[in-house]
């Protein structure tokens, strides 16, 4: 049977898979719009794109976090949790 939690936590899931694979995307292309940037010193509009990528990156990544956040304070209010169920640690008794 499937309850809400669960719907919860296939939405958490799949909205943080989501924002791994753009955050991966976003620190590409900051890197992307810094390598423009410093390879093209002498060239202007090459150097302004560079900028303008590197500004957008960092945009990006700052959205994503405070996706991250956002489902944290979700996943807090709604008592579920993405991510592996905590082992049971077995301690031997002697």
């Amino acid at each position: 049977m499937t309850t809400i939690g669960t719907i919860l936590n296939m939405f958490f899931w799949l909205t943080i898979s989501l924002v791994n694979i753009f955050g991966v995307l976003a620190f590409v292309a900051f890197f992307y719009g810094l390598a423009i940037f410093l390879l093209n010193r002498e060239d202007k509009t090459a150097n302004e794109k560079g900028k303008n990528i590197m500004v957008w990156g960092l945009i990006a990544l700052f959205v994503l976090i405070s996706i991250f956040g956002i489902i944290a304070f979700l996943q807090n209010t709604f008592g579920t949790y993405y991510g592996p169920e905590t082992p049971e640690i077995l301690v031997p008794q002697v």
